[in-house]
């Protein structure tokens, strides 16, 4: 098993845009239920991406940005996209990459209402069965009402009839949050 409290410490020296409680509780899960493919949506510097390989088997990030950390990070077990999560050069790529056999959706790129649904819409059905689809930046927050992240409000809407749960630590978070699906 992978030392989670050194990985935060590497993700944290990297300036990653994640909460260390959640990220914390993400990597935990991931490393738990013994997920084998992580696709991360708005990988950016591809740090999540990087630390995702090192607890599964494969760990892809797509991002419309090329960063120079990529190159420092990519390996077998770590691969970056560049393009959009819509085109159908970035679709292929990743079908081909992973098989078609993703355990884990991490959307976490484009947050307007239309960019989230359509990341969900696209890509939930690639994910198999007992995996989990991981929307990031659903708490209700004046910082996300202000940018009009729309996760929390697709979060809500396709919820059911999946099981879930919010990971939002603290409940009165100023950003983050995480909403989880269970796929049956």
């Amino acid at each position: 098993m992978t030392d989670l409290k050194e990985l935060w410490k590497f993700a944290e020296e990297n300036n990653i845009q994640q909460k260390e409680e959640e990220f914390y509780w993400f990597l935990n899960t991931i490393q738990e239920h013994k997920y084998k493919t992580v696709l991360e949506i708005g990988c950016h510097k591809g740090i999540s991406t990087y630390c995702f390989s090192q607890i599964c088997d494969l760990a892809i990030g797509i991002d419309k940005n090329k960063y120079e950390q990529w190159e420092k990070y990519r390996s077998d077990k770590c691969v970056y996209v560049l393009g959009h999560s819509k085109d159908s050069r970035t679709i292929h790529e990743v079908e081909e990459i992973s098989n078609k056999n993703i355990d884990v959706l991490f959307i976490d790129g484009g947050h307007g209402i239309r960019q989230v649904l359509y990341d969900y819409e696209w890509y939930n059905s690639r994910v198999s069965s007992g995996g989990m689809i991981v929307f990031h930046d659903i708490a209700d927050s004046v910082f996300h009402r202000k940018i009009r992240c729309g996760a929390r409000k697709i979060y809500e809407r396709v919820k059911h009839p999946y099981k879930y749960e919010e990971i939002i630590i603290p409940k009165d978070s100023t950003w983050g949050g995480l909403g989880v699906l269970y796929k049956p």
